[in-house]
């Protein structure tokens, strides 16, 4: 009933986007467009979830509810217009799709691989192209310049040797900012015209590193490999594939926070209490 009303909450959250009536990339109730999409990518791999489980039982009422829901979802996704998520999102499903296929025959798969990668460099050499420009969500990977990626790249930077300062233990929760002082390179703001400032290494990974060592990044891979033990589905499997894509460039928020507890802890209870 939490997992039904936590989608629920998902579909309000992507209506007030069209009720708000906000031009550019809306960030709706939750104020940053990376944060909504974020949330409401983890949100459809759930649904997506629920859907394929109706679908088996052929609750027709159920399934056009869901289908709906994720349409809607999918829609305020890609007007947000999030790298990252649409990174996670293509991932997920690609993963599933691709575990879809290796289950029936691992000719398909492998075929499957083959045709993504060659379109991935197709488009990755064409990408200055008007056509791609035009396609929501592409465009923006169309746009991708060293220039923009510098602040991320110095912050990434920042946080290696900071690492590198403390590796075992780091520098605790929410101490990004002393690594970011103490390594900040002031070149880089005055070819930016201003001064840059990173409260986050927008990283989870790196995060994790920063602040609490290499401990605290390996009790993060075991929980990783508890999650894909424990949940033993295709679908679950690619939210989790979702919800790191999307954070490898950006952190958790509010919402991702929300979503992987809840997550987490469905999956551990239908395993110990239906081993599922």
């Amino acid at each position: 009933q939490l997992i039904w009303f936590s989608f629920l909450v998902s579909l309000v959250v992507a209506l007030t986007v069209f009720l708000f009536g906000e031009s550019g990339r809306p960030g709706g109730v939750l104020g940053n467009p990376n944060f909504l999409s974020a949330y409401l990518l983890l949100n459809f791999f759930l649904a997506l979830y629920f859907l394929q489980i109706y679908w088996r039982e052929r609750q027709i009422i159920w399934i056009g509810f869901l289908t709906g829901g994720l349409i809607l979802q999918l829609l305020v996704i890609f007007l947000a217009q999030t790298r990252g998520v649409f990174l996670g999102l293509g991932a997920g499903l690609l993963l599933v799709v691709w575990l879809w296929l290796w289950r029936q025959k691992k000719l398909f798969a492998q075929l499957f691989l083959m045709v993504i990668l060659i379109i991935g460099g197709v488009f990755w050499q064409t990408r200055d192209l008007s056509f791609w420009r035009n396609l929501p969500g592409l465009d923006r990977f169309s746009k991708v310049e060293l220039q923009s990626a510098l602040p991320r790249l110095n912050a990434w930077s920042a946080s290696w040797r900071g690492f590198k300062d403390k590796p075992f233990l780091g520098w605790g929760w929410e101490n990004f900012n002393k690594v970011a002082n103490k390594y900040y390179d002031p070149k880089l703001g005055r070819e930016r015209g201003g001064d840059l400032f990173f409260s986050k290494p927008h990283s989870i990974l790196i995060e994790y590193l920063v602040s609490g060592g290499v401990l605290l990044l390996i009790a993060f891979l075991i929980l990783t490999a508890a999650y894909f033990y424990e949940s033993k589905s295709f679908l679950l499997w690619g939210w989790w594939l979702a919800y790191l894509i999307s954070n490898l460039f950006s952190f958790d928020s509010f919402g991702t926070y929300l979503m992987l507890v809840l997550v987490l802890a469905m999956v551990d209870f239908k395993f110990k209490n239906h081993g599922q």
